[in-house]
């Protein structure tokens, strides 16, 4: 490998003249500064040139430098590429949106935040029940029809859509009846069956009474009318205490809800 020691009254020009003297390109060389440059007194007595060692790097290190800065530019476009297809993704999913709620006259205000892989839509207004339909099933289709538009623009994420936090006080009830439910079965002795919900509502349901003492679920049935069942454990004992996580609740039943 070749290599050579240039001044010049900068570091920049040193490490050019070096490139030139040698015929490469800065990426095929290595650069050491050796000295930087002093300006001396006002007359120039002291000055010092900017010395610098240019060394040669081997065919496989220059190769890997090269390829490190395509892949960095590689990775920036690739970068700002999905930063436009996620703002277009958004355009698109808001004036889908916007349309559908402008054709059936409702007022509203629709709000969107973005996360790493999620698109979060949120829709209130005084009229945005109609949105919802029985059980969700309108909010969901509407869900899925905005998704579609959005994967359509070339943005990947999860998309979202909530209206009036719809999902979180849907997933706060059926914490709360399941949580009633459990107490119910520790009290009776007796296991219950839920009436039939979608998979993502079951899941709610055995999360909030995972690990509780006594208490065991599991669902039963074939789609769509597949149920959760909230049984007693093998280590239920009657008349034992009831767990912290159920002592607290009221004693109301939940209407229509278990059977």
């Amino acid at each position: 490998m070749r290599s050579i020691e240039v001044k010049g009254k900068t570091v920049e020009e040193a490490v050019s003249n070096g490139l030139q003297e040698l015929n490469l390109t800065r990426d095929a060389v290595e650069v050491t500064v050796l000295q930087q440059p002093e300006a001396g007194s006002f007359l120039g007595i002291g000055r010092k040139a900017a010395v610098v060692r240019l060394t040669e790097k081997d065919k496989q290190q220059a190769e890997t430098c090269e390829n490190a800065e395509v892949v960095g530019e590689e990775e920036h476009e690739k970068t700002e590429a999905t930063v436009a297809d996620t703002q277009a993704a958004i355009a698109a999913a808001e004036k889908f949106l916007r349309d559908i709620l402008s054709n059936m006259h409702v007022a509203n205000v629709l709000k969107c935040q973005e996360s790493e892989d999620t698109l979060h839509f949120n829709i209130s207004g005084e009229d945005c029940g109609i949105l919802i339909g029985r059980r969700g099933e309108t909010l969901r289709s509407l869900q899925y029809l905005t998704s579609l538009v959005v994967h359509q623009a070339g943005c990947d994420k999860r998309v979202i859509l909530d209206i009036g936090d719809y999902f979180e006080k849907r997933k706060n009830t059926l914490i709360l009846l399941a949580k009633k439910t459990a107490k119910r079965s520790l009290l009776n002795g007796n296991a219950y069956e839920l009436n039939p919900m979608r998979s993502l509502d079951r899941r709610v349901i055995h999360e909030a009474l995972a690990g509780i003492k006594g208490i065991l679920t599991y669902s039963e049935g074939e789609e769509p009318n597949r149920y959760v069942v909230i049984d007693l454990s093998e280590d239920y004992q009657p008349n034992m205490p009831l767990p912290e996580e159920l002592a607290d609740l009221d004693d109301n039943d939940t209407e229509n809800t278990a059977r």
